[in-house]
Parts: structure tokens; C-alpha cells; sequence
């Protein structure tokens, strides 16, 4: 019933209620299991509910799908599709990667070198005031 009551619905709705004389009561006149869930609830608030053991058991199910269109043809089918894929992709996805590659440079720019420059002596003049 109160599954959908948000949290500031339930703060509005325990606004009134007095809490404390409440837990007492149960305490005090409530059955054995009464008294026992009540310090339950109270104690997992207050402490932290314990450590429970998990384990857990089971395995790693590992499998491959194809596409439903795949799954029709033959062995020997597969087999050349994948061949004519491997021809492609040598001709031209590989081919353009090697031709892109650092090591590849097709051209290469000699470094500057250093030429010395001579320049006339700088004149500092100070004024004498």
C-alpha cells in the first residue's frame, strides 16, 4: 500500500506522530515478536543492519552468434565470403594504413642549419647630469 508514497509525502505524513511515545508503547504492551521486530527495526536503523555471507554459484556460459542471415549458409559459403573480406581488406584498408604510417615519410625536410651572424658592438650612451 505504501510502495508508491514518496519520501517527502512519508516526512509530511510522520510530522504529527509521536515517534517516541510509540516504540514505547509497543515496548512496553506489544506481544514477544512484536517487542522483537520493533528492537530489530530500531537497532538495524541505528547500527546498520549485519554483515550477511553471499555466495554465489554458477558458471560463465560463453557463446558466439552470427547474424540470422549468416547462420544459412554452408561451411564452404563462409569460408569464401571470408576470403573475398580478407582480399579487401588487404587492398585497401591495409594498404592505405601502411602508406599513412610515421615510418613511411615519402618526403623529408632537411633541418635548418646554424649560420653564424656578425653584428656591430652596441653603443650605451649615458647622459652625465
Amino acid at each position: 500500500m505504501l510502495s508508491g508514497v514518496k519520501p517527502l509525502t512519508a516526512a509530511e505524513a510522520l510530522e504529527g506522530v509521536d515517534v517516541r511515545a510509540i516504540v514505547h508503547d509497543l515496548l512496553k504492551r506489544g506481544s514477544r515478536p512484536v517487542k522483537l521486530q520493533t528492537l530489530t527495526v530500531l537497532w538495524d536503523r541505528i547500527y546498520g543492519k549485519p554483515k550477511q555471507e553471499l555466495s554465489v554459484g554458477g558458471g560463465l556460459l560463453h557463446t558466439h552468434t552470427r547474424d540470422p542471415r549468416l547462420t544459412a549458409l554452408s561451411t564452404e559459403a563462409l569460408e569464401e565470403l571470408a576470403r573475398k573480406y580478407d582480399e579487401v581488406l588487404a587492398k585497401h584498408a591495409l594498404r592505405d594504413v601502411a602508406l599513412d604510417g610515421q615510418q613511411n615519410q615519402i618526403e623529408s625536410n632537411t633541418a635548418i642549419e646554424a649560420v653564424e651572424v656578425e653584428s656591430e658592438p652596441c653603443q650605451v650612451r649615458m647622459s652625465q647630469e
